[in-house]
């Protein structure tokens, strides 16, 4: 029985996790027939992060900070990248492959991956990208309303519009605080730090999270992290962050 948000630790960042298997290219890939190694211990929550990251913090008001496609966009590539990072599924060719047999110890990891293996064939990352962000938003809304740090409450004109809202704004906040702590202390980062700025930066929110960063150094702290992610989920973030600036060129 998969276990939402299985044995984490409270944090995202600080410490390195399990490298993603680099990319087999050249070689046979069978869609259905995963490798089975022993399962992770600690899930991290980089979709999790990312909802708070792009979501206003220290308001209460559980408002977007970037316009609803983009956060979306951003938390359907969080999702692959959770499961990429702890070896579920690999790249090949640009086509999601299933790397491990088993449900996901993270109840909406294992609902992902559910999806994923229904499909007869390997589906490429931007389908995958376009399938989730229909129900990315939800789905990490609510996996942190279970974990107790999101509530709904009724808000706007005559209270008719429910809206997912931190429990605890100072939480919320952290998500960004952090990062920004890290930093002003020389580059202060784990590895799973450099995947998280890589993921603000693919989707945009880098700007909001390091607003008071000057340009040039921003620029360097973000090819500095993409540098530092694994291979695996580098290739990732970089197919999302394009997927993210088709969408933002795209007609309307």
């Amino acid at each position: 029985m998969p276990n939402d948000g299985f044995v984490f630790d409270g944090t995202v960042g600080g410490g390195a996790g399990p490298e993603p298997a680099s990319s087999q290219s050249g070689s046979t890939v069978d869609h259905k027939a995963p490798l089975d190694p022993q399962p992770p211990v600690v899930w991290k929550l980089f979709a999790d992060e990312l909802y708070f990251q792009c979501h206003h913090d220290g308001y209460g008001d559980g408002r977007p900070r970037m316009a609803e496609p983009a956060v979306r966009l951003g938390l359907a590539g969080a999702l692959l990248v959770e499961l990429t990072w702890h070896q579920w599924i690999r790249l090949h060719d640009e086509l999601v492959i299933v790397q491990r047999s088993g449900p996901p110890p993270d109840l909406t990891a294992h609902e992902v991956m559910d999806h994923i293996r229904g499909e007869p064939k390997p589906l490429p990352v931007w389908a995958w990208l376009k399938f989730l962000s229909a129900m990315s938003l939800e789905m990490i809304a609510k996996r942190l309303e279970r974990r107790g740090l999101l509530q709904q409450e009724q808000r706007g004109w005559l209270r008719r519009e429910m809206r997912y809202v931190p429990v605890d704004n100072n939480y919320a906040a952290w998500a960004n605080a952090r990062l920004v702590a890290a930093y002003r202390r020389g580059f202060d980062f784990g590895l799973t730090d450099l995947v998280q700025i890589s993921l603000v930066t693919a989707t945009g929110f880098h700007r909001e999270v390091f607003y008071d960063v000057p340009a040039e150094r921003l620029d360097t702290l973000t090819t500095w992290a993409n540098d530092g992610t694994p291979e695996q989920v580098r290739s990732l973030i970089q197919m999302i962050q394009a997927s993210a600036g088709n969408a933002v060129m795209a007609p309307r």
